[in-house]
């Protein structure tokens, strides 16, 4: 499988995927190497790991759009459960569902890859294989890019479920114009990364997802995509987003943390033309996540900011399990506790609070 290089700002190059088997790459893949013209317009890819149990759900979403020029990419990450047949059932009643499966894991980012580089269409879709898109998820966003040209890059608003398909959860953020979703790039994304549809060549240009980053792939990608094109945050539902037990670990939130601070410098630094010694950052990175020191207190910390966030966002149940999961990991902090006594008060003071916040921030930092 050809990985794709990946490339950040003014045309400077990152390397390939952290397998020792994976190539580094030095240039950008002929044009040719990739059709996109004709159908299908939009190419979903549709990474796989072990999902058997919802990647049927994700598959009949696509089957729902109200558009119906799409084709879907399911890339089977070598699953060890039935996953691919689950696949194959659906593949073999329609030909708009198309299966690679690749012999070894590549991880989320090397699945996605491979999906990139099967695609035919002018837009690429990105679909979690545990989520759910809304039946006019294309159609909006495809109506998105035929009223900007120069987009390349969107995502949307999600609704929260369960693993039973409950809704426990919205977004009601606002419409982000291009200045405005770079200024929201700050520290992550706002987002939800399988909202996102972006323009093929786009994405093929910037050299698809860093293989080597285990998290905060989709905060790298959108950083890169953003020194090339415009992007947006639109005020529409495109996804159903499947939140279950056990998502969020202690390392796992440390990492998200050190690989969106990598991310935004290695942008920076490209932005202001300097080097940047990605390896050494990145081995940095392997070393702090090697040990526990620290461990928990920056758990704590980066879940009390995503719990103000959501709280901000009017996401109240998000926002209470993520204060409440902060408090475990670093009980130590007045400001946490605080924001944890509010978490059993009613929703509208929990705004109010939100509010007050926010107007105190702004007031520091002018």
């Amino acid at each position: 499988m050809i990985h794709l290089p990946l490339l950040t700002r003014q045309g400077g190059r990152s390397g390939g995927a952290s397998s020792p088997t994976t190539r580094r790459s030095t240039s950008a893949m002929p044009a040719d190497s990739f059709p996109t013209h004709g159908t299908p317009r939009v190419s979903v890819v549709l990474a796989i790991h072990n999902c058997e149990e919802f990647v049927g759900d994700a598959i009949k979403s696509m089957q729902a759009q109200t558009v119906e020029d799409w084709e879907l990419i399911c890339v089977d990450d070598a699953s060890t459960d039935s996953s691919a047949r689950v696949i194959e059932s659906y593949a073999a009643e329609d030909d708009r569902i198309r299966l690679v499966r690749l012999e070894s894991n590549r991880g989320p980012s090397g699945a996605r890859n491979a999906g990139i580089e099967a695609a035919r269409g002018e837009f690429i879709a990105i679909l979690d294989a545990d989520d759910v898109a809304t039946p006019d998820r294309l159609a909006i966003s495809l109506q998105a890019f035929e009223d900007d040209p120069e987009l390349g890059l969107l995502g949307g608003q999600h609704l929260v479920i369960d693993a039973a398909g409950v809704i426990r959860d919205r977004s009601e953020r606002p419409r982000l114009s291009d200045e405005e979703f770079r200024a929201s790039l700050e520290r992550t994304t706002t987002i939800p990364h399988s909202s996102m549809m972006m323009r093929t060549a786009d994405a093929r240009a910037i050299g698809g997802y860093d293989e080597r980053l285990p998290s905060a792939e989709d905060y790298d990608l959108i950083l890169r995509m953003s020194a090339r094109c415009k992007c947006a945050r639109l005020d529409r539902c495109l996804l159903h987003y499947r939140r279950r037990e056990g998502q969020l670990s202690e390392t796992g939130v440390v990492a998200g943390i050190l690989y969106s601070e990598f991310a935004r410098a290695r942008a920076d630094a490209a932005a202001e033309n300097r080097t940047f010694d990605e390896e050494a950052h990145l081995e940095r990175i392997r070393q702090q996540l090697g040990g526990r020191q620290g461990l928990s207190r920056q758990a704590g910390q980066h879940l009390r900011a995503l719990a103000l966030r959501a709280v901000q966002s009017g996401e109240h149940a998000r926002f209470r399990v993520l204060i409440r999961r902060s408090t475990g990991y670093w009980p130590f902090s007045l400001h946490t506790l605080g924001w944890w006594a509010l978490s059993f008060g009613p929703n509208s003071l929990q705004a109010r609070a939100a509010r007050a916040w926010s107007r105190l921030r702004g007031q520091r930092r002018s």
